[in-house]
């Protein structure tokens, strides 16, 4: 059995076993756990997937997880959209983000602690731009009307999704990046 299929069938039992745990598992502090952990396993896939394998470091990454966020918010505040289904939006509302500050960064050929200075510099302005914007609550922020134990169950179902969704871009990216390496080569790198 390859070492890709091994990896593919222990991701799949440990989603199995994530998806189960809001049954079983009662706890305000443990589904606050698992939900934490879950997050911070998608910001390591992307942190693994820009600065080890893309080479850039990058200090934004609140503003494509914060629009996300607060597109979200605001479609269910104030439009009465349920989070499942603007969650779609909020994705392209992110990408869309990401697309606008990477077209700007790399139009100029930002690298190194300059793209890095500039992902900041957009942190920061959008930073200003939602505290200074009553649509999305100001420097207050916004309130969602929902059970703890329903928010923290549908942030471990969407983290779960989200993670397994990045695991699988990673490992076409590992593949496209090292499909083209001499299989010789290959093995020696642990690929």
């Amino acid at each position: 059995m390859t070492n890709m299929k091994r990896q593919t069938q222990v991701m799949l039992v440990l989603i199995l076993a994530l998806v189960l745990i809001p049954l079983f598992v009662s706890s305000k502090f443990w589904m606050g756990f698992w939900v934490m952990l879950l997050f911070h396993a998608l910001i390591g896939q992307s942190w693994n997937i820009l600065g080890g394998y893309g080479g850039q470091t990058s200090y934004g990454h609140a503003v494509f997880f914060g629009t996300g966020a607060y597109v979200t918010a605001v479609m269910q505040t104030h439009f009465g959209v349920n989070a499942w289904a603007g969650a779609g939006v909020a994705i392209a509302a992110g990408a869309v983000v990401g697309l606008f500050i990477g077209a700007v960064s790399f139009r100029y050929g930002l690298r190194g602690s300059y793209f890095a200075l500039v992902t900041l510099a957009f942190a920061e302005v959008f930073r200003v731009i939602v505290n200074a914007w009553d649509f999305t609550g100001s420097g207050f922020g916004m309130l969602l009307a929902t059970s703890i134990a329903l928010r923290q169950y549908l942030a471990i179902q969407s983290l779960i999704a989200l993670v397994a969704i990045a695991y699988v871009l990673f490992n076409l990216i590992v593949d496209a990046l090292y499909g083209m390496i001499d299989p010789r080569v290959r093995s020696h790198r642990g690929a």
